[in-house]
C-alpha cells in the first residue's frame, strides 16, 4: 500500500515538472515572438549603413540631361572619376560644383539613384547673339556676359553684334544695351529675331536687306520705336522684306510707299 502511494507521488511530481517545462517553453516562445521585430529593426539599422557603403551600391553608370553647348569631355572626366564609389560616399553637391565649373552651365543637380546610378540634370545659359571684335568671336547672354564657343560642336543660329561699332562710347554699357535689344526682340518679336542676321548702332535707324540676311542699324536712344516700325512693315507688307536694298526705320508709311513705288 505504501509502495503504491509512493509511485503515485512520483508520477504527480513528473507531471508537474512536465507542465512547468511546457509553460517555460511557451513563455520563451512568446518572448521571442514579441522581441523579434525589435531585434530585427535594430539589426537592420546596424546592418544597413554597412550595406550602403559596400560595393554592392557603388556608382556604375551616370546619365546627363540638358547638355547642348557645355564642354562634354570635361564633364565626362568629372563623372567618370566617381564611378566605383559607393553612392552613400558621393557628395552630390560637391560633384555638382565641379560639373558646374563651365561658363555655359548655369545650374547643376546631381541625384544618386539606387542601386548604382547617378542622374545629372543641367540648365545651360541662353546665348542671345554672336559677339565679334575683329577676328575674335564669342557668344553673349542677354545680360551681356561673354560665353566661349560651344564646346560640343552644336551650331547656334544667332544674330551678330559687331563690337567695333561701339567705339567712342562706353562699350560695356553699349553692349548691355544691345543685348537688351536682342532679348526684347526675341521675347516680343520672335519672328523678326529669327530673321535678323546682324545688329549694329547707327545714326539713322535702318534695315539692310542682303543675300546673307537682313541687318538692322538702330539708334541707341530710340530703338524700341524702330523695332515697332519694322514689325509694322512685316505685318503690313512682308514681301518688302524679301527684296534686297535698304529700309528706313524712322517712317514706316514712307518706307512702304517708297518700296512699293520703286
Amino acid at each position: 500500500m505504501s509502495t503504491e502511494r509512493l509511485t503515485r507521488s512520483k508520477r504527480a511530481k513528473l507531471r508537474q515538472r512536465e507542465r512547468g517545462v511546457r509553460r517555460l517553453r511557451s513563455l520563451v516562445l512568446v518572448i521571442l515572438v514579441i522581441s523579434m521585430p525589435t531585434l530585427l529593426v535594430f539589426g537592420i539599422v546596424d546592418w544597413l549603413p554597412k550595406l550602403k557603403h559596400s560595393q554592392l551600391f557603388a556608382a556604375r553608370v551616370w546619365t546627363v540631361k540638358g547638355v547642348c553647348y557645355a564642354d562634354a569631355d570635361k564633364m565626362r572626366d568629372e563623372l567618370d572619376a566617381v564611378l566605383g564609389t559607393p553612392l552613400a560616399l558621393i557628395d552630390c553637391n560637391a560633384l555638382a560644383a565641379k560639373v558646374c565649373n563651365d561658363p555655359w552651365i548655369e545650374d547643376v543637380r546631381v541625384t544618386a539613384m539606387y542601386p548604382n546610378r547617378l542622374h545629372v540634370r543641367i540648365r545651360e545659359q541662353h546665348a542671345i547673339a554672336w559677339l565679334t571684335e575683329g577676328e575674335r568671336v564669342q557668344c553673349v547672354t542677354a545680360d551681356g556676359e561673354s560665353l566661349p564657343l560651344p564646346g560640343s560642336g552644336n551650331s547656334l543660329d544667332l544674330p551678330v553684334l559687331d563690337q567695333r561699332q561701339m567705339t567712342g562710347m562706353n562699350s560695356h554699357l553699349a553692349l548691355n544695351e544691345a543685348c537688351s535689344v536682342l532679348s526684347y526682340m526675341r521675347e516680343k518679336h520672335p519672328g523678326m529675331y529669327a530673321d535678323v542676321d546682324c545688329i549694329t548702332w547707327g545714326p539713322h535707324p535702318s534695315m539692310s536687306l542682303g543675300v546673307q540676311g537682313p541687318s538692322i542699324y538702330l539708334h541707341p536712344e530710340n530703338w524700341r520705336h524702330s523695332l515697332s516700325l519694322l514689325e509694322a512693315v512685316r505685318a503690313k507688307s512682308p514681301e518688302l522684306l524679301q527684296v534686297a536694298g535698304s529700309l528706313d526705320l524712322r517712317f514706316t508709311n514712307q518706307v512702304v510707299l517708297r518700296r512699293r513705288n520703286g
